[in-house]
């Protein structure tokens, strides 16, 4: 029995597969780099013959569960690498929407106890006492407090709450 290790393959030995394993067999070999596996991603010329199998493989290999994703929503039958591409593109485009909702929903409660914290300092109440007022966590009070003492008296809120970001 032969044995290939894939990893130290040269790149014209790589470029003597053909079949779906040239998939695999270039993600991963060493000499073969991001921008020349991105190029092929994007190449509509390239078609798997069993991308289901291809992206199972994939997965197992790497432990990256988005191959499975992809593999269950694509049809049977031959596949071309660039709608792949685009079916893991989109989860990350998903990823990153979903993330940056997740953010803008906890800046705006963020500012708004800061905004909160602010009418409050204006009119003398110690952090205790806000806490208190706010029926908030007395450390996420003081820590609203102890930046919004460098924007005093005229507590900018959003300048507040940028470094207040910055900080947790």
């Amino acid at each position: 029995m032969n044995l290939i290790c894939l990893r130290d393959l040269s790149c014209g030995q790589l470029s003597s597969f053909r079949s779906d394993f040239a998939c695999i067999a270039k993600y991963l070999n060493k000499h073969y780099n991001r921008k020349q596996l991105i190029k092929d991603l994007q190449d509509k010329t390239t078609v798997l013959t069993h991308p289901k199998d291809t992206l199972y493989t994939l997965a197992s290999l790497t432990g990256d569960k988005r191959y499975l994703v992809v593999r269950d929503k694509i049809k049977e039958g031959e596949s071309k690498m660039c709608e792949i591409a685009d079916e893991l593109e989109k989860i990350g485009y998903d990823k990153g929407i979903e993330a940056g909702i997740e953010t803008g929903i906890e800046a705006g409660k963020y500012q708004t106890l800061i905004s909160q914290t602010c009418c409050k300092l204006r009119k003398g109440y110690s952090a205790p006492e806000i806490a208190d007022m706010l029926e908030e966590d007395l450390d996420i009070i003081q820590e609203i407090c102890n930046v919004a003492a460098s924007y005093a008296p005229d507590y900018e809120v959003e300048q507040i709450l940028d470094t207040f970001l910055q900080l947790t």
